[in-house]
């Protein structure tokens, strides 16, 4: 559906239509193309909202532009059509506020008025009964005036709300036009391009994993907003860029760096791991029944999408298409960050690109936690850390933590040994990775001796270890790992 720009042409006293044509959202603005019927001599006008240097006309079949003007106009009526609801709605509580405030002042004088009777107004009828009349009177109007007085406040705080939105959901430079006048020759359309700053978007996932099949199903997601006073319904094209976000990561041990302490140091080891959900909760799948339609470039994708897109900066999301993946799962096991696994999706050289973005997870339609997706290539490896395996973790036992001094400040040396057992508490048969690491030196006055790693790992340069295995269920397997740090005995070293 076209969205409909009502313009004044000068030469006539009758309003012709300006088509959007086409829009292109990019992660941090929107580009537009204006249809509008050819005619010899035209002016019309645009949003604002849009960059006026950005205005010009495009190469248009069988039209020819003689002259093209554009300068800012100032604007009558500066409510947009976009919040025209919300504008009205405005106005219907100032009037009601407005009777309120008569009803207050009505109820006020009143009881002025009874709070002014005499003494011979009293006598000159039956006191008794002109008292009862008189304070029946009075508790009405005093009942009134609170009750008005509570009911202006609601409203008016009401009133505030709906004000501070319609502000916040105005257009830019709201307060005037950009004005177009120009000349052609020539039948048919003529388009005009336009580029406006307020807007934009960004890329999403949701993923839902069936832990039974190893099926994964990713919906791509627009999160799109545009505040050029245009509302918007039909086909979208979505441009991509990089927008980093996320709060989940597979864990990757750093190395444990042993270095001389300084008198600032006085904390040990620290890690930081960020939240993950680990109670699962219903999450429902948005549908998309077709595969995203990607176009691309060296440096770019553009998606197509359709989707109803309010001008006034409302957020909205909109399904750009599903694809199944086939996943390769496995838990990955770091005693440092973390007792309980981390369950780690692979996908193995995709078929189609990963765009940078959020991704929501979920397992077997439970929410597992939110993580961020980085670009990938096609032919590229993906993994994803889908969230904790409980029944899956790795327990240590020290057997061994002599030093010179207590803690781990140590003067000499530092003797270091201590089991780690993996226990596959799940019903599945599951590959698993251990991690651990063993000091890495940052001096060459300190140096990591004795090393026993029982069975072997793979070590890499700094001095990560890991361990492959398939356990299964039920299954548990044990690993010793002992060191000596030596270093000069007048230098306390510390470990970060």
């Amino acid at each position: 559906m076209r969205i409909i720009l009502l313009i004044f042409i000068c030469c006539l006293p009758a309003f012709a239509a300006v088509q959007v044509d086409s829009m292109d959202i990019y992660p941090r603005g929107v580009k537009v193309v204006f249809a509008v019927d050819a005619a010899p001599n035209m002016s019309f006008q645009l949003p604002a909202a849009f960059e006026l240097e950005s205005v010009r006309p495009l190469y248009s079949q069988g039209i020819t532009v003689d002259y093209f003007q554009k300068a800012f106009i100032s604007k009558a009526d500066a409510v947009p059509e976009t919040l025209r609801a919300l504008y009205n709605s405005i106005k219907a509580k100032e009037e009601e506020l407005a009777r309120l405030a008569a009803r207050s002042s009505a109820a006020g004088d009143q009881l002025k008025m009874l709070m002014n009777i005499s003494n011979r107004d009293i006598a000159a009828s039956n006191p008794s009964e002109y008292v009862k009349s008189l304070l029946a009177y009075y508790v009405d109007a005093s009942t009134e005036i609170n009750l008005l007085a509570s009911k202006h406040t609601e409203l008016s705080a009401e009133l505030k709300r709906l004000q501070e939105d319609y502000q916040n959901r105005m257009p830019a430079n709201n307060d005037r036009l950009i004005d177009i006048s120009m000349g052609v020759r020539g039948s048919g359309k003529v388009l005009i391009e336009a580029y406006s700053p307020h807007a934009g978007w960004n890329p999403s996932y949701k993923m839902n994993l069936n832990s039974k099949t190893g099926e994964l199903r990713s919906i791509l997601v627009a999160q799109a907003y545009q505040k050029t006073g245009l509302n918007y319904n039909g086909a979208v094209s979505f441009n991509t860029q990089a927008l980093p976000r996320g709060s989940m990561a597979i864990p990757k041990p750093r190395p444990m760096v042993v270095d001389f302490q300084t008198a600032n140091d006085t904390s040990g080891d620290r890690f930081f791991m960020n939240q993950v959900s680990r109670a699962p909760v219903a999450m429902e799948m948005a549908v998309a029944e077709d595969a995203p339609m990607v176009t691309e470039s060296l440096t770019n994708f553009t998606i197509a999408g359709r989707g109803n897109i309010l001008g006034d900066g409302t957020a909205v999301a909109i399904d750009l298409g599903e694809q199944s993946l086939k996943a390769k799962l496995k838990a990955v096991l770091f005693r440092d960050y973390s007792r309980d696994a981390y369950l780690v999706v692979t996908l193995e050289k995709i078929a189609e690109p990963f765009m940078q973005g959020s991704a929501e997870l979920a397992v077997d339609g439970k929410s597992s936690g939110q993580t961020q997706i980085a670009n990938y290539g096609r032919g590229e490896d993906v993994e994803i850390a889908f969230g904790f395996m409980p029944l899956i973790k790795v327990n240590k036992t020290t057997n061994v933590s002599k030093t010179g001094s207590t803690g781990l400040i140590s003067k000499g040396t530092l003797d270091e040994g201590y089991e780690l057992e993996v226990v596959n508490g799940s019903s599945l048969t599951m590959d698993i990775e251990l991690l651990d690491r063993l000091p890495y030196s940052a001096n060459d006055k300190i140096s990591v001796e004795n090393i026993v790693i029982e069975p072997a790992a793979s070590k890499n340069e700094e001095n990560v270890l890991t361990w492959k295995m398939t356990l299964k269920a039920g299954e548990t397997k044990k690993f010793k790992v002992s060191y000596r740090v030596k270093h000069p005995a007048d230098r306390p070293v510390w470990f970060r």
